[in-house]
Parts: structure tokens; C-alpha cells; sequence
């Protein structure tokens, strides 16, 4: 019998496992692939290589604006960029792999796993035995959502798993979607010079950010050469080429929908009905209709962030502590160059109560000095608090942690325009700004 099972080993999971063995819980966990989840097999991790290939390719094209001249002649090695990735993967997969099978504590499966409640009891069969724990985590992840008049094929139409697979660079692309996996892609599809096509059927891409975002992200692209195609959709296909709602069409080499992702859940048989069912937790809530069941990360079908799938974790090992969950801002970032983030409340959920300030990267000297005046930073206030943060900016990944940290614990605007911030950085407009 042990205290909690843990079934996914995503960060989610992950983090499970941990922070029950810091406090005292006995663990049994199971994975049935490769241990890192969405984020590190088929997303987050592997995308940042191929962008960091791609930033640094486009920003070659500029070198004679900083005083470095001459015939660079730079060729792009598809199979090298993509074996570099690949090796990441491998690395980080390989460690969190020898991780979980070192912890002296902790029950490591490799292998699928079938969940069984039995009125209290929860039973996991896997690798032909059967084990029991009195709680259990669920933290199986997400998988790409598939439009029912885009059905992936592997070949034309990918998904963002499908999207790793390609062999060479397309001549051009369509990327239907312009959420966070649209917009990269067609960052690094373009600075590769692959013609690219970004469909979004709301009248904003990055829909669910703050207008400015909005506006910068799509200057950014632009300027990339991306042709963005917004309030509109794909009607219909055929054989490498798409008809728009708005009748226009387009013959790209391949397609990548990647309008989302759904989550991944086990199907759970439970003895008191004599049947299966399948589990859902509330939205970005980890409790269930079961005390003693949690779903965490994708699978739990909130935020479907690495970093929230984290703090996730621990609420629900909290619960099963007998502590309360907890609510904080969770900041989101979008990898462009320069990078988009943000936390809390947006501009268009506002009204007059609120105060917004907001700042040009222009006034920068470190912005300059690094030729990167594109960007801004804008705050929202309301009775002397940081209520949202939105940021266009080099770093702005790491910048959004110290908004975050200001909303979260609410420091007064007061206090948190006479921190020390060092010059010259990206972090010391904030301090202009509040």
C-alpha cells in the first residue's frame, strides 16, 4: 500500500513525486513512455532548439548594422538543426529517466498502467502486477487537437507532435492556429525563409492575449515576411491546397493545425458501478468527484502550461496533505524575437477604475546597444497594485517573473519602483514604468 501513486511523468508528475517524498509520502509512479511529457519530447524544449537556430540564423542577416562585414555565405542544415534537437531531447529524457530510477524511496514503472477504484481503494495494474495506493495523481497529458475538416495525415496535414518529423524545410508552409505553437512556428518557418501562411479565425492572432501583444506579435511576424490571414478559416482542401472561408486559396507544401491541444486521460474502471468512466477535473482545478483522485498538468484540461502543470502538482499533493489549493497569476510566454509575456489581467478585461502605463523599449540604452528597440512594457494598476503585466521584450521571459512576483504577494507600486535595479538591463523599465 503506498500513500500516492503517481501515473504520467510529465513535469506535472514529476514534480509529484518530489514534493511528496519531501514530505513524508511513500510513492509508486509510472510512465509509459519517455519520461518528460509534451513539453520535453514534443514541445517546449525541442521548439527553443530549433528557434535558437532560427534567431540566430536571421539575426546573420543583420550583422552589417553593428560593424561585422563581409560574405557570411550561411547554408541551412535542416538534418543538423533538427539531430541537435533531438540530442537535447535525448539528454534531458535519458537523465529524468536514470533520475526516477535512482530515488531509494520511490516505486519507478516503466510501462502503461490501468487504473481500478474499488469504493475507497484505488488498484493500478501494470507490468503484470497490481499494486494499491490510497491516493492517486493522473498526470497523462495532452495530445494535439485534430479539426474534423483537417484530419492529420502525417504527410500534408501535421499536428505540432508530426511537425519534429519533417525531414527537409518546406518551400512553404500553412499554419493553421496563431496561438503560442502558431506564432513560433512561423517565426522560425520564416527566418528560415519558408513562405509562410498564418490562418487565424479570431479577429486577433494570439487571441488569448493583451491587445498590445497582439498588435507587436504580428508586427514581429510581418516584418518576417509571414502573411497572416485573421477572421478566417479553412473551409475546405484538397491535394496541397486550401480554400478559405473567405474564398481565397493557398498551395502550400505541408499544413500544420495546430489549433490547440485536448487532454489525454486513462479510462478508469470503478467496481461500484460495474463499468468504466473517465475522469475530469474542474478547470485549472486538480480535484475531481473522488477525494482521493487528482488530475494534474494537460490532462486536467485548464492552463495547459509546463510551468502551472507544476504548481498544480504541488496543490495536489497539498491536498492530499490536508492543506487548502492556492491561486496565483500564472504568466504565459510566447517565443518570438524579441520574446512576448505576460500575467494577470489583460487591458480589454479593464475598465476606467484602472490606470495602464506603458513604456517603448526606445528609451532603452541596453535595447539599443543590443539593436533591439522593438518592444514595450505595460502595466495595469489599480489602487497602487500591479494588477497586470504585458511585455515585448529581449528577456521578457525572465522579466515577467518579477511582475508576477510583485502581483502575487501585492507590493505596492510604491515599493517596487525603489527596488535596485542594475544598469543598464532590460529590468530597469519596469522601474521607469511603474
Amino acid at each position: 500500500m503506498y500513500d500516492l501513486a503517481v501515473v504520467g511523468m510529465g513535469p506535472a508528475g514529476i514534480e509529484a513525486v518530489k514534493y511528496a517524498l519531501n514530505n513524508g509520502l511513500s510513492v509508486i509512479a509510472f510512465e509509459k513512455d519517455k519520461p518528460g511529457g509534451t513539453c520535453l519530447n514534443v514541445g517546449c524544449i525541442p521548439t527553443k532548439s530549433i528557434l535558437h537556430s532560427a534567431i540566430s540564423y536571421n539575426l546573420s542577416k543583420t550583422f552589417d548594422k553593428i560593424g561585422l562585414a563581409g560574405d557570411l555565405s550561411l547554408e541551412i542544415d535542416w538534418k543538423k538543426v533538427i539531430a541537435r534537437e533531438n540530442s537535447i531531447v535525448e539528454k534531458f529524457s535519458s537523465a529524468l529517466d536514470k533520475f526516477l530510477g535512482s530515488i531509494d524511496n520511490l516505486k519507478y514503472i516503466n510501462s502503461p498502467a490501468e487504473i481500478t477504484i474499488d469504493n475507497d481503494n484505488i488498484l493500478i495494474e501494470a507490468d503484470y502486477n497490481i499494486y494499491e495506493a490510497k491516493n492517486i495523481i493522473i498526470a497523462t497529458g495532452s495530445k494535439p487537437y485534430e479539426l474534423e475538416n483537417l484530419p492529420f495525415d502525417g504527410k500534408f496535414i501535421l499536428s505540432s507532435d508530426d511537425i519534429f518529423k519533417l525531414e527537409n524545410l518546406p518551400k512553404s508552409v500553412a499554419i493553421v492556429g496563431s496561438g503560442a505553437i502558431g506564432c513560433e512556428w512561423a517565426y522560425i518557418f520564416s527566418s528560415f525563409g519558408v513562405e509562410v501562411h498564418l490562418i487565424e479565425k479570431a479577429p486577433a492572432i494570439l487571441p488569448n492575449m493583451d491587445n498590445d501583444i497582439q498588435k507587436y506579435a504580428e508586427r514581429i511576424l510581418k516584418s518576417n515576411n509571414v502573411k497572416i490571414y485573421k477572421d478566417d478559416y479553412v473551409l475546405n482542401y484538397s491535394v496541397n491546397k486550401l480554400t478559405l472561408n473567405s474564398g481565397k486559396e493557398i498551395a502550400p507544401d505541408i499544413v500544420l493545425s495546430c489549433v490547440g491541444r485536448q487532454a489525454v486521460l486513462p479510462v478508469v474502471h470503478y467496481q461500484g458501478y460495474g463499468g468504466s468512466f473517465t475522469l475530469r477535473a474542474g478547470q485549472n482545478s486538480c480535484t475531481t468527484d473522488f477525494e482521493n483522485v487528482f488530475i494534474t498538468g494537460d490532462a486536467s484540461s485548464g492552463t495547459m502550461l509546463a510551468h502551472y502543470a507544476v504548481f498544480q502538482a504541488r496543490n495536489a499533493v497539498n491536498l492530499i496533505l490536508g492543506k487548502n489549493e492556492e491561486y496565483y497569476p500564472v504568466p504565459s510566454v510566447v517565443y518570438l524575437n524579441p520574446e512576448v509575456a505576460s500575467v494577470g489581467l489583460k487591458e480589454q478585461e479593464t475598465d476606467d477604475s484602472y490606470t495602464i502605463k506603458k513604456i517603448s523599449l526606445t528609451t532603452s540604452q541596453k535595447a539599443w546597444c543590443d539593436n533591439q528597440i522593438t518592444g514595450m512594457i505595460k502595466l495595469i494598476i489599480k489602487d497602487n497594485l500591479v494588477k497586470g503585466a504585458h511585455i515585448v521584450s529581449p528577456e521578457a521571459s525572465s522579466l515577467i517573473t518579477l511582475l508576477s512576483f510583485i502581483i502575487q504577494y501585492n507590493i505596492p507600486v510604491d515599493e517596487a519602483k525603489n527596488m535596485i535595479y542594475p544598469h543598464p538591463t532590460y529590468s530597469e523599465i519596469i522601474a521607469e514604468v511603474l
